[in-house]
């Protein structure tokens, strides 16, 4: 029963668009990152989706729009989409901290896409079974939209993923909406619609208060797995390449907030 008075609350708090609408009217700089969320989310892939729809199919063609545009578009939104967040994060919330290097912050960002992909390879991985995809697509979109919130706060990944696994009943609920139109829109429609929606859930959450939110009846263990992967990731790989020296790295390494990982 508990659960399902955190789900219905959850459900009608994704639903408070007034608190970004007055967010999105106050502030020009966010309207203008939401219009660049737009266009590089709905408009630029729907338009050439049907572009490429109105071509007869064949399978050259269906090779070229794999390899030339969905692939490389995956990755260079990915990217975009982590930086328009991170800047709209910084105007609405209190930001980590006002001393981060460039060293610091370019890795904060780094870790960020490194958690998208191997959470976005989790969910490929559980299409092959409709009802766990669809409520992996409902955390996800969840976890997405208070992530940013809960970084500006200093709460490091463990301890935010250690919340999320307490209340995941409230969490199902915050992403059901748009869980279920994923669930419902064919590709590519239903990654553009969340890839814009994103930006809109993360000012909504922002104004939500969870200090007295009640625990789930039980717990479950949801993202650990691709937060391990992506600290591996970026221990093992990505420091090394980008920052070559060790020194450097170290340091970088050991002042993201991230690296409380047990």
């Amino acid at each position: 029963m508990k659960d399902w008075v955190l789900f219905k609350t959850g459900v009608l708090d994704s639903l408070r668009f007034s608190y970004g609408y007055r967010v999105f009217a106050n502030s020009s700089t966010i309207r203008w990152f939401i219009y660049q969320s737009f266009l590089i989310n709905v408009v630029l892939p729907c338009t050439i989706h049907c572009i490429y729809l109105g071509y007869p199919t064949s399978t050259a063609l269906q090779l070229t729009y794999l390899l030339a545009w969905l692939i490389p578009s995956f990755f260079i939104r990915l990217v975009i989409n982590t930086l328009l967040v991170n800047e709209i994060s910084s105007i609405i919330t209190t930001k980590r901290s006002t001393t981060d290097s460039i060293g610091t912050m370019m890795a904060t960002v780094l870790y960020d896409i490194c958690l998208v992909m191997f959470l976005t390879l989790q969910s490929l991985i559980l299409s092959f079974c409709p009802p766990l995809y669809f409520i992996h697509s409902c955390l996800l979109m969840s976890f997405i939209s208070f992530d940013y919130k809960w970084a500006s706060h200093n709460i490091l990944v463990p301890h935010r993923i250690q919340f999320f696994n307490q209340h995941w009943s409230y969490f199902i609920g915050f992403g059901f909406i748009l869980g279920t139109l994923e669930f419902l829109l064919p590709f590519p429609y239903n990654s553009s619609l969340l890839s814009f929606m994103a930006s809109i859930m993360l000012i909504v959450s922002n104004q939500l208060k969870l200090d007295n939110l009640e625990c789930s009846d039980y717990t479950i263990d949801i993202f650990t797995m691709p937060n391990y992967l992506s600290s591996l990731l970026f221990d093992k790989v990505l420091w090394f390449m980008l920052f070559g020296r060790y020194q450097i790295a170290t340091k970088i390494r050991n002042t993201c907030f991230w690296r409380d990982w047990k």
